[in-house]
């Protein structure tokens, strides 16, 4: 529900929400940086009876969470139908894209849930593209697979990307997978370069978080 108004300024123009029902293209947002306020709450404080909602928030930290607070204030939720929901898939394809692909040599911040979108993340950077895929292993680490013909490593105790000379030289990239911890870097590396990963942050659903992400930075290195 972008650039729309706030319950509080239609009810400031006299129009009442309580009992109507919401069409939003975008399933409303669950949080939103002080002090601004979610769409979610706007609905939930305008008394809305009903909701519909074309596309889920493809933000793994968002997907659902409007729709859960929606419906725990027993505001009724439904979709647009099948053909509704394609086009606006397609309407916003950029915007899901940002958590599915870069189009980058450097990033940081990026999220993925490797389970909504099991296909890997990829990179496309000016030197070759890289596909990242991510494996369930504990409450604050995860797995790192390498793929496309990219060997996997670990630049053991390092914490950032100018600790890393040369890609090549921290691991002996002898596997496909690398089990790697918040903080560590790991390495993708083949013949058009590496790409170092920084892992940032891990939630998963197995071990009592509320959704399955992980938040990375990425360096893309050229050969030398």
């Amino acid at each position: 529900m972008p650039n729309t108004a706030s319950s509080k300024e239609l009810g400031d123009q006299g129009i009442d929400l309580a009992g109507t029902t919401v069409y939003t293209t975008l399933e409303p947002c669950s949080s939103r940086n002080h002090p601004k306020k979610p769409c979610a709450v706007h609905l939930i404080e305008a008394g809305v009876a009903e909701v519909v909602i074309g596309m889920y928030d493809p933000n793994p930290r968002i997907f659902r969470d409007g729709w859960r607070l929606l419906r725990e204030s027993d505001i009724v939720l439904r979709d647009f139908d099948e053909v509704l929901r394609g086009e606006i898939a397609q309407d916003n394809i950029v915007f899901a894209d940002l958590y599915r692909l870069r189009l980058a040599d450097t990033a940081t911040g990026v999220l993925y849930d490797w389970v909504q979108l099991p296909g890997g993340f990829r990179v496309a950077t000016s030197g070759t593209e890289f596909v990242l895929k991510f494996g369930t292993m504990g409450a604050d680490s995860i797995y790192l697979y390498g793929e496309s013909g990219h060997r996997v490593g670990h630049a053991r105790y390092a914490k950032d990307f100018t600790e890393v000379d040369d890609p090549k030289a921290q691991d002996s990239f002898e596997g496909h997978v690398r089990a790697l911890t918040e903080g560590d870097i790991g390495i993708l590396t083949g013949t058009g370069g590496s790409l170092l990963i920084k892992i940032v942050k891990v939630d998963n659903m197995e071990r009592g978080a509320d959704q399955y992400c992980v938040e990375f930075d990425f360096e893309y290195r050229a050969p030398k």
